[in-house]
């Protein structure tokens, strides 16, 4: 068993070769559990008991918005159903698995404007219990980016003799002077999707008599950017919207320029949901039409545009800000984490690929590390030793590999992956020793929460042998594979912190924990 000094007195060596990426999108905070309101895109905390074996949240919606839902446990056993009630009580909707131990309601369309509730439960052939985490969402049920326009933000900045996209003091500011202009520019980070909803708040800064900002979908940009396809949403000065599809210089008019029956300003919130063939537009959370086209099935970029008339009218700058995307849940009847995993020893993205395939993980994941080796050696008695990977950076949700090599001059040593480490009373750790042992500890607040330790045939024992070991920490969740089996799973409290590699003595030795291919995702 791994013993843990609260008077820790870690030797700290780390030897580095490859390249460090961090690439982390901000995340909500979450309210209190007292709180029964949920507000879009903020997440919210409670706790299923035997005492209390529901809890329901209401939150209010208009006619004609589409909302959301995402729930993971991130305690307990829980085994959680959510439920959509309309203002009489009655069910609308239920859930379904969207993740390994997560459950989702996908694109909901409301029909008339009301106070409506979301009810947490465990699923009814389960008595089981435990924290979790909600979020309402709009559109669909995964946030896949909520971007403020920090300097990282997603979207392409660039500059042109006629136009500009920049971010600037907190937005991103796109301009065009030229007669019958199209500027745009995508979010080239985030990668491809079909269905997708797309939302954000715009405030034309300068125009001389027309304006005109839209958002983009399905773009396939090329070389040359002119020769782009894509399908664009967008609205003017003169109250109406319009869908149009651009396919290399061929621009196709889906739906022309219309008058809106929601009232068009020069500041607010534009949306746009596409679901297969069909597109709905809103403006400040109504919707303003829809349409149907099958042109550009593919999943291609989102992105943002502004638009010009002619002289004198050629001139309009808009900003935007808070950029949101979601996109679809990938919902199954069950998810079982598969046994085996046929492409342990390929790259992440095999693997990740693997996971994504069977639902364990979602298909938007963040790259966090990857360094190509690191090692930590330990000649004290009874000590953990560890080295940090990325100082100061803490992850919730993820994927953490290593391929292990060990060296030693006894059995009673182990090496691990330590993760959500926040002090030395807070921190989960994923062990295995020469003795043929795998163990799996966590200790919140200095109490230990979980203990588990059980032997192995998956492990390869023989001093410098290599082992590759995969941990898949997501909500209360763990996995854990050992030479592409699964060897362990597990109950966790899900909490954030940092990642580690270490080497444990049981006694006083001489002990080496190599690690290489050592990568992470971060699925927050």
């Amino acid at each position: 068993m791994v013993v843990r000094n609260t008077h820790r007195n870690f030797v700290r060596r780390v030897a580095w070769l490859g390249i460090i990426l961090a690439l982390l999108w901000p995340v909500s905070v979450p309210k209190a559990q007292s709180e029964t309101t949920l507000t879009l895109l903020q997440t919210v905390t409670g706790e299923i008991t035997a005492a209390a074996p529901t809890q329901t949240w209401t939150f209010e919606a208009s006619s004609g918005q589409i909302v959301s839902a995402w729930l993971q446990p991130i305690s307990g056993d829980l085994q959680p159903v959510i439920e959509l009630l309309d203002p009489a009580g009655t069910v609308l909707a239920s859930s379904r698995p969207a993740s390994y131990r997560s459950v989702a309601i996908d694109a909901y369309p409301i029909t008339s404007a009301g106070t409506y509730s979301l009810r947490v439960s465990p699923r009814a052939d389960s008595a089981t219990s435990g924290g979790y985490k909600l979020a309402l969402l709009p559109g669909y049920s995964f946030l896949l980016v909520n971007d403020p326009m920090l300097p990282d933000s997603a979207l392409r900045s660039w500059r042109e003799p006629a136009s500009t996209s920049r971010l600037n003091e907190g937005r991103l500011r796109m301009g065009a002077e030229a007669d019958n202009l199209i500027a745009w520019t995508t979010a080239d980070k985030l990668g491809t999707y079909a269905d997708v909803y797309v939302q954000v708040d715009a405030r034309v800064e300068e125009f001389n008599a027309y304006w005109e900002y839209g958002i983009l979908l399905r773009t396939q940009r090329t070389d040359n950017d002119a020769n782009a396809n894509y399908y664009a949403f967008s609205v003017n000065s003169s109250n109406q919207w319009r869908v149009f599809l651009q396919t290399g210089s061929q621009r196709r008019a889906i739906s022309d320029w219309a008058d809106s029956p929601v009232p068009i300003a020069s500041s607010g919130t534009l949306a746009v949901l596409a679901q297969g063939s069909k597109f709905t537009l809103f403006f400040n959370g109504q919707a303003v039409g829809s349409v149907e086209d099958a042109s550009l099935p593919q999943a291609g970029l989102v992105g943002l545009m502004v638009g010009t008339s002619t002289r004198p009218n050629h001139r309009v700058i808009v900003g935007f800000d808070n950029f949101i995307v979601t996109v679809p849940a990938t919902a199954r009847a069950e998810i079982v984490p598969p046994q085996t995993l046929n492409d342990w020893q390929g790259t992440p993205e095999a693997i990740l690929g693997e996971l994504i395939r069977a639902a364990v993980l979602p298909a938007y994941g963040t790259p966090a590390v990857e360094v190509n080796s690191a090692f930590v050696s330990n000649s004290t008695p009874s000590s953990l030793l560890f080295v940090k990977l990325m100082e100061g950076s803490s992850f919730a949700n993820l994927v953490y590999a290593a391929d292990v090599l060990w060296d030693s001059d006894i059995e009673n040593i182990a090496c691990a992956l330590e993760f959500r480490v926040q002090d030395g009373d807070n921190f989960s750790i994923v062990y295995f020793d020469r003795k043929g042992g795998l163990g799996v500890r966590q200790t919140v607040g200095g109490e230990v929460k979980v203990n588990d330790y059980a032997l192995t045939d998956a492990l390869k024992l023989e001093n410098r042998a290599r082992n590759r070991l995969l941990v898949v920490a997501y909500g209360n969740g763990l996995l854990v594979y050992v030479n592409g089996q699964l060897a362990a799973e597990t109950n966790l409290t899900q909490v954030t912190g940092e990642v580690l590699l270490a080497a444990y003595n049981y006694q006083l030795a001489t002990s080496y924990c190599g690690f290489t291919n050592i990568w992470l995702r971060s699925f927050n």
